[in-house]
């Protein structure tokens, strides 16, 4: 990892008007989160499906779900299809009804929702979404009309709702179009290298990676040029 304070003299222009936030692991932690609604969901399956529950961990639910988009990639980018086919199949396998998939996808999304921001996250957000228009991008399926965040973005937009995951750009499209923004009026900040700042970089916006908990770029793609570990230092990078 580069010394960031060498790069905290970085300005982006002045044309900037859009920023684009990815959210797991860039406004909030995401692995405790994912836990907590595996967990969760694995209990309400020893209630309604025990048998299933018995011979499927959480571990063994989440390879199944994962072989499962592997021998679909047709609908791997819709996170929640992908985890009620997955539930679905299992379910009749073990003798339930296959209509329980929906409340346990249900009782799932309510735990998947239930995100804790970083200290600095809503505090950057109310001074950001001062001076620029704020779009959320993401791959996962947080409905982020149920966080904590969820005022101070004019749009959310996951690939489930534009069809097709990042680095596909159709995400950052729509998010442009929405705005009214050009790639060079557009910055985007993730925390992914592949899937957040060179995806960005392929259809020329500008980004910025936040490095939050101090990871190292992959040698096999091209650095990134801005490099942060918190919002408040996004905002000393961009011309008032």
């Amino acid at each position: 990892m580069r010394n960031m304070d060498s790069m905290n003299t970085r300005k982006f222009p002045s044309a900037i008007k859009l920023i684009t936030f990815d959210l797991d692991d860039t406004l909030w932690p995401c692995i405790p989160v994912i836990q907590h609604a595996e967990n969760t969901l694995h209990g309400w399956l020893y209630e309604h499906a025990p048998e299933l529950a018995k011979q499927h961990s959480v571990e063994s639910l989440r390879e199944h779900r994962r072989s499962l988009a592997r021998q679909h990639p047709d609908i791997a980018y819709n996170l929640t299809l992908t985890r009620k086919m997955s539930l679905q199949m299992l379910l009749i396998q073990f003798g339930y009804d296959k209509e329980l998939a929906q409340p346990a996808i249900d009782i799932f999304r309510n735990a998947r929702n239930q995100v804790e921001p970083f200290e600095d996250v809503i505090p950057a957000l109310e001074e950001l979404g001062k001076r620029y228009y704020l779009i959320a991008v993401t791959n996962g399926n947080v409905e982020l009309s149920r966080t904590p965040v969820s005022g101070y973005f004019r749009h959310a937009l996951t690939a489930e709702s534009v069809g097709a995951a990042k680095p596909d750009p159709a995400i950052f499209t729509e998010a442009m179009k929405l705005a009214h923004t050009t790639p060079e009026e557009t910055l985007h900040i993730g925390d992914d290298p592949e899937t957040d700042i060179e995806a960005a970089r392929q259809i020329g916006l500008h980004s910025i990676w936040m490095n939050r908990y101090q990871q190292s770029w992959p040698e096999n793609i091209k650095p990134a040029i801005t490099e942060v570990d918190n919002l408040y230092s996004v905002i000393s990078h961009l011309s008032v």
